[in-house]
């Protein structure tokens, strides 16, 4: 008998333990990501966005043109993070992503990425530092870090997310559609240029 409740106590004891820990884990996954509180906080505008469109516009218009022409050109699109920033709150104001809240940083190399996810039961808040690189002549996304509220995830987990992203990004790239092949990409003074070659289609 005292063998059997040696072994109930060992087994509520590990129970416990678990429950705990499942607890501090759901405590960690909805706190916010430590790359929040790292963003500046960027305006957002009805004329930025406006701004936005026009560039997008513009920088397709420059490519057609160049196909049309049948010739090889330089093209570029430069847009501000607040230009990014009010095109998502349109976004998310239409139900066009699946997302509650986000915000973008472009700062030294990086584009900081804070994006709370709607999830049924609770909200998965996630933060993303990552560089944007031209490969290959396509827009490749290299994740530095990958942030789940505070949960402590292993370098292993944060580069196989990395991966996924990188491959979600070129199958959704801006440029995939486009005749264009990626030279250069820079992210500096909350900006993010792309640089480009245009193809002619055979």
């Amino acid at each position: 008998m005292k063998a059997i409740s040696t072994l109930l106590m060992v087994i509520g004891v590990i129970g416990i333990i678990i429950i705990a820990a499942v607890f501090m884990g759901f405590i960690l996954f909805s706190m916010d990501p430590p790359i929040k509180s790292q963003l500046a906080v960027t305006p957002v505008s009805a004329d930025a966005v406006k701004s936005f469109d026009q560039k997008i516009t513009a920088f397709k218009q420059k490519i057609d043109a160049a196909v049309a022409a049948k010739e090889r050109r330089e093209v570029s699109l430069t847009v501000t993070s607040e230009e990014l920033n009010s095109k998502v709150v349109e976004l998310l104001a239409h139900g066009e992503l699946p997302l509650k809240e986000a915000k973008i940083n472009f700062d030294d190399g990086l584009c900081k990425v804070y994006a709370v996810f709607n999830n049924p039961g609770i909200n998965a808040k996630t933060g993303i530092a990552a560089q944007l690189v031209a490969s290959k002549s396509n827009l490749r996304i290299v994740v530095v870090d990958f942030q789940l509220g505070r949960l402590p995830l292993p370098k292993s987990m944060v580069k196989s997310v990395g991966n996924i992203l990188d491959v979600m990004f070129r199958m959704e790239g801006i440029t995939a559609d486009l005749p264009l092949d990626i030279t250069g990409v820079t992210v500096a003074n909350e900006r993010l240029t792309i640089r480009g070659m245009t193809r002619q289609i055979k």
